[in-house]
């Protein structure tokens, strides 16, 4: 019995780190907030990478003359996949996906460094 009850407190424990580990992938929009390390950066020296969050877009209120992948969404210029030489500037709206947490730690660190 001494065994059996170990067993299926070990399934129960794989099920519960299962459930935590679990990525809870969401594609958001962050906005580029002035004086923060991505206001007037280059896209290229932006390491999503390390923020495990990938860029699928950028929502510019100007139109770059770099890219030509180009939808008009309202008042904005919506960039896919846009190329590494765009500036980025206040209030332009990156779409990324990624886990909801490292999104939101994302935005953290975003918020922090524009104090």
């Amino acid at each position: 019995d001494k065994k059996e009850d170990k067993k299926e407190d070990k399934k129960e424990d794989k099920k519960e780190d299962k459930k935590e580990d679990k990525i809870k992938a969401s594609i958001d929009e962050i906005e580029v907030i002035e004086n923060s390390f991505l206001d007037g950066v280059l896209l290229g020296d932006v390491e999503f990478n390390t923020y495990h969050i990938v860029l699928i877009g950028i929502a510019k209120q100007t139109k770059s003359k770099i890219h030509n992948h180009i939808s008009k969404i309202k008042n904005r210029y919506f960039y896919f996949n846009p190329e590494p030489e765009i500036k980025l500037e206040k209030n332009d709206i990156l779409l990324v996906i990624g886990d909801i947490r490292r999104i939101k730690h994302f935005k953290f660190e975003l918020e922090k460094s524009a104090l």
